[in-house]
């Protein structure tokens, strides 16, 4: 009997703790604001940007961008597929999308993500071609030595093809990847004036800032030269030279010695 109440008593808490460890119940919206699904039928959504034409992109994480011609589209096309470059492993992969500042006018978009290669090699590394979502065998390891990635940002063109801008930033380690992408459109970091090219690549922006003028310039521009001490430096020699050669011998009165 003893063993039974045991038994019901550890029952009880078990069942207890299940219930508390239970996620709590979502909260009903305000008044003022209505839920709706928009868009549906999507693989992890990783970005969205809207273009003035009414199109909506849509990236996905695993490197695949769909185009919806507008927010009443329910069947979107593939605008590109970059699933063979992008590593979709953890926090990892197609991360970054934005516009070009004049689109559609220039039909140019922009994606960042993790590139499924060691620095200076081709994808795909880890995954396969095609592939959706890509593995981190062990060894390496994810949290041990790490599977060797890079990042990339490229340029997409109207018919889906990639030209890629920068490969660089190798990352070890699956957490903190890459991140968003936008355009400077105030500061320092805006195009510059219409007499040079405006630069169009968000890799490029930072060069068009104003350079920082250097303390140590800026007192030495102002701080006055001390010319007149030197000036007189000719005017001494010249003197000294005077003295040497006022009296020459031919000048001097004869002799009248016998």
């Amino acid at each position: 009997m003893r063993r039974l109440c045991h038994a019901l008593s550890s029952f009880l808490l078990l069942s207890v703790g299940l219930v508390a460890l239970a996620s709590p119940p979502a909260r009903a919206l305000p008044a003022s604001f209505q839920k709706q699904t928009v868009f549906s039928g999507l693989n992890h959504p990783s970005n969205i940007e809207f273009s003035p034409d009414g199109r909506v992109f849509v990236a996905e994480k695993n490197g695949l961008i769909k185009v919806f011609d507008s927010l009443t589209d329910t069947t979107p096309a593939t605008y590109a597929d970059l699933r063979t470059q992008v590593h979709n492993f953890w926090d990892r992969g197609l991360l970054g999308l934005a516009l070009h500042p004049d689109f559609p006018a220039d039909p140019r978009l922009y994606v960042m993500y993790a590139y499924d290669a060691l620095p200076g090699g081709t994808a795909p590394r880890w995954g396969t071609p095609g592939g959706t979502d890509d593995p981190c065998p062990t060894p390496p390891g994810a949290t041990g030595d790490g599977c060797l990635v890079t990042g990339r940002l490229s340029v997409i063109s109207p018919s889906g093809a990639e030209t890629p801008l920068i490969t660089d930033w190798c990352q070890q380690h699956p957490s903190h990847s890459t991140g968003d992408l936008e355009f400077a459109r105030t500061g320092c970091c805006t195009p510059p004036p219409a007499t040079a090219p405006a630069s169009t690549s968000p890799t490029t922006a930072r060069t068009t800032c104003p350079a920082r003028t250097s303390p140590r310039t800026t007192r030495a521009a102002t701080r006055p030269r001390r010319s007149a001490p030197r000036s007189r430096r000719p005017a001494r020699r010249a003197a000294r030279s005077a003295r040497r050669t006022c009296a020459p011998a031919a000048t001097r009165p004869a002799s009248t010695a016998p």
